[in-house]
């Protein structure tokens, strides 16, 4: 990669299930059709788990939540987890599921502790 032969470093992470790279040469290369490739070649393999995560560390919420339909539903499963909870009921909007999104913002309502105002809101 630091040498800029992104094809050949493609084909290497490809070789040797790589993702953490796979992700970045996508990103490098503002390649979305790459990253749905990855995801239905890589998909018992744990690529999109990992790709979730990555998108969450590197604060890349709207590249979240804008993946393609076919992932949705392992994308919703993905966003149940306690700590990014916060993003589900976005999804459960996207999806068409507002009672979903209702009772998690309820939830979120009642469990929020630290600002009044956040409470109200959600």
């Amino acid at each position: 990669m630091e040498g800029k032969q992104y094809e050949l470093a493609a084909s290497l992470a490809e070789k040797y299930c790589d993702f953490e790279i796979l992700i970045q040469l996508c990103e490098l290369s503002h390649n979305t059709d790459r990253i749905e490739k990855y995801l239905h070649q890589f998909s018992d393999k744990g690529f999109a788990n990992l790709l979730y995560t990555w998108y969450m560390k590197e604060g890349k919420r709207g590249k979240l939540l804008a993946l393609p339909i076919s992932q949705q539903r392992e994308l919703g499963r993905f966003l149940q987890k306690e700590d990014i909870k916060s993003l589900s009921w976005l999804h459960n909007i996207q999806t068409n599921n507002f009672s979903k999104a209702h009772t998690t913002l309820l939830e979120l309502g009642k469990m929020e502790q630290g600002s009044l105002a956040k409470k109200k809101v959600l």
